[in-house]
């Protein structure tokens, strides 16, 4: 029995989904599907608006909802 990595057995999944056809794993419509960004066979890249960023004083962070 052969272990799959996650992202392995996602691709797996998604081929499966699509009939074996890598083809229509490229063209899938969809995009609500939780696998969806993963079905490449890679991870996506992080969107940089993803990232929240921190003042360096933590005390006027906290302030902010007085």
């Amino acid at each position: 029995m052969n272990i799959l990595t996650p992202i392995k057995a996602i691709s797996a999944k998604c081929l499966d989904c699509c009939c074996d056809s890598v083809k229509e794993v490229r063209l899938c419509p969809i995009t609500n599907c939780a696998l969806y960004p993963y079905r490449l066979g890679h991870r996506p890249k992080k969107d940089k608006s993803d990232i929240t960023t921190y003042s360096k004083n933590p005390s006027k962070d906290s302030n902010k909802n007085d």
